[in-house]
């Protein structure tokens, strides 16, 4: 999914020191998730927040608010890298 690949590297980039979240199938099921959530709430809205708690450790929280226009940039972006 798209979108998931877009906010694991969002994730990646934030923690830094080598952290691929990729790795981690819990933590990519819980954003996977949330992922989800926020693309039904975007069907009706044009912003939604995308929230998961305890990603990749007990302490680390990730929060982002995506707009609709956001999201179907990043599916298009995604759409053309694929068929390269």
């Amino acid at each position: 999914m798209r979108l998931v690949e877009h906010f694991a590297g969002e994730v990646n980039n934030q923690l830094g020191k080598g952290v691929d979240v990729r790795k981690s199938p819990k933590a990519m099921a819980k954003l996977k998730k949330q992922v989800m959530r926020t693309k039904e709430i975007l069907s009706a809205n044009t912003t939604a927040p995308i929230s998961v708690e305890s990603l990749c450790d007990d302490d680390w929280d990730f929060r982002r608010f995506l707009r609709q226009m956001a999201m179907d940039v990043v599916d298009q972006q995604r759409a053309h890298w694929d068929n390269d």
